[in-house]
């Protein structure tokens, strides 16, 4: 996302070049609107930057030109502990669990990580709480993820990875030691929890879930389209409500 915002080589920016495409190719009636979210800032525990945009159709005099506000539309946001399954939930034998099935150097990095986070791993004060990191790369080249800890959310889920794999802290040897499954990565992605039912840890799963726009940040988009069609029936939109033209009532 950040190479398409920016400047590049040639000096043009590959965003600004769509957006003069689509202008030009589109009749003069259509209006190109396009804006960055990210999911973490719609109730999800995941830094997911995107750029988004849209076209509508606009009439003359049209009064609204961008997009309102930005809304948390998200109700009932899941937490981490609703999205994560607990250490007792796993077995011991499925793929992933306690590094197994990784490679020689995925071990080797989920053994270094164990030891940059032992302290964590065994206090008592961080129990019920979990840490997020990307098992195929070493812990010095990335930083983790864990509640009230590092940072707030985990790394941006795509097609290629990371492969993150999950701790949980201050459980002793009951603690949670597994990659993350399909299913709580489609979560962190805002679907249902119970969305994927087969949690075979399938590499089709995984690219198909990265691939995804995050579900609270499209209801976002979807409704400030609404809110324009909304105006081309006449209706104001002002930057905090929506009113009816006193001639209208």
């Amino acid at each position: 996302m950040l190479g398409f915002c920016s400047k590049q080589s040639d000096g043009k920016v590959p965003l600004n070049e769509v957006l003069q495409l689509l202008r030009e190719e589109l009749p003069s009636d259509w209006a190109i609107d396009h804006c960055i979210y990210n999911t973490k800032n719609f109730g999800l525990p995941h830094n997911r930057p995107r750029v988004y945009v849209t076209g509508r159709k606009t009439v003359e005099g049209s009064l609204v030109h961008r997009f309102p506000a930005k809304v948390n539309c998200w109700k009932g946001k899941p937490t981490v502990s609703d999205i994560v399954r607990p250490p007792l939930a796993m077995e011991e034998s499925a793929p992933g669990y306690n590094g197994r099935g990784y490679t020689p150097l995925c071990r080797s990095n989920v053994r270094q990580w164990k030891a940059a986070l032992s302290s964590q791993l065994c206090q008592q004060s961080c129990r019920g709480n979990y840490i997020f990191f990307a098992y195929d790369r070493t812990p010095s080249s990335r930083t983790t993820w864990a509640p009230n800890m590092s940072s707030e959310s985990c790394e941006c889920l795509t097609a290629n990875g990371p492969v993150l794999h999950c701790l949980s802290l201050g459980d002793g040897a009951k603690s949670r030691d597994s990659s993350v499954l399909p299913s709580e990565r489609a979560a962190l992605q805002g679907f249902p929890l119970d969305y994927i039912c087969n949690d075979n840890r399938s590499a089709a799963a995984c690219k198909a879930v990265g691939k995804t726009m995050s579900v609270p940040v499209l209801a976002a988009v979807c409704f400030r389209e609404l809110f324009h069609q909304l105006q081309l029936r006449t209706l104001l939109l002002t930057d905090d409500s929506v009113s009816i033209p006193r001639n209208e009532v």
